[in-house]
């Protein structure tokens, strides 16, 4: 269903479908071949251009960086440019709350708050050219350069933005560990292949960060019989303790 609803001529989309063509990338793109999603690329971007009724232009922009993904990379700069121009502010935003979900075919959707257009757009500007040197450190300044006072959704995509940067590009470990968003101490806390001279220490600082869930990142991405891990193990949050306990070795069966 999803292959024809999309194989279909993007310039004639007719009446609204029960579920739109945003949604339909969204639920196709593990699954459906780049000729079918590349065509949509264009759609999208001027659907994202102007501000949705359900304030849904967050969605409608994760769909289009889908579509252009599935472009040749040398096709794919307008898309990049369009990201960057949306998260510094220079789209028109729908004065709408934003319409939170979890899955595109989630019947309730929640109002959170303003849109989180700029940070969405982000993530889309990471994943479409985050690999290209000149492109990486324009992402890693504005999404450093987010408010302190920015709410717990808009750091988890900042921080979603960073994590599709290469290791090499990223500020060093020991800026990462100690940022005031602990969506952003959480990715510090999941990196292996960081400096080693400053691996270490920063490992055992996040292992008692006053939030839980930067611990609990730090437990899943140790490695077994890590030192640390018998200090997780004995932490005061049931998850955490549930992630290092994960890493321990099974007692061998008894004897018969």
């Amino acid at each position: 269903m999803i292959t024809d609803r999309l194989s279909q001529d993007p310039g004639d989309i007719g009446d609204r479908p029960e579920i739109d063509t945003a949604e339909l990338v969204l639920l196709g793109e593990e699954v459906l071949p780049a000729t079918v999603l590349a065509p949509w690329a264009a759609p999208l971007a001027a659907q994202v251009q102007e501000p949705t009724r359900e304030g849904e232009q967050r969605w409608v922009l994760d769909a289009m960086t889908i579509a252009a993904c599935a472009l040749p990379r040398g096709q794919r700069q307008p898309f990049v440019d369009l990201a960057f121009k949306a998260a510094q502010g220079e789209l028109a935003v729908s004065q709408d709350e934003e319409l939170t979900r979890d899955h595109p075919l989630d019947r309730f959707r929640l109002r959170t708050g303003p849109s989180m257009l700029r940070q969405q757009a982000l993530v889309a500007a990471a994943r479409l050219a985050g690999t290209e040197l000149d492109t990486a450190p324009s992402i890693v300044t504005m999404a450093l350069g987010q408010p302190v006072h920015a709410t717990d959704a808009q750091a988890r995509l900042i921080t979603r933005a960073l994590s599709h940067l290469a290791t090499v590009h990223l500020p060093p470990l020991t800026a990462l560990a100690v940022h005031h968003q602990p969506w952003v101490r959480c990715l510090a806390a999941s990196l292996k292949d960081a400096d080693s001279a400053d691996l270490l220490l920063c490992q055992s600082m996040l292992a008692d960060d006053p939030d839980w869930r930067v611990r609990v990142n730090l437990a899943r991405h140790l490695p077994q019989n890590h030192s640390l891990l018998t200090r997780l193990h004995d932490d005061a949050h049931r998850q955490v303790r549930q992630a290092a306990q994960r890493l321990k070795p099974r007692p061998a069966p008894a004897d018969a």
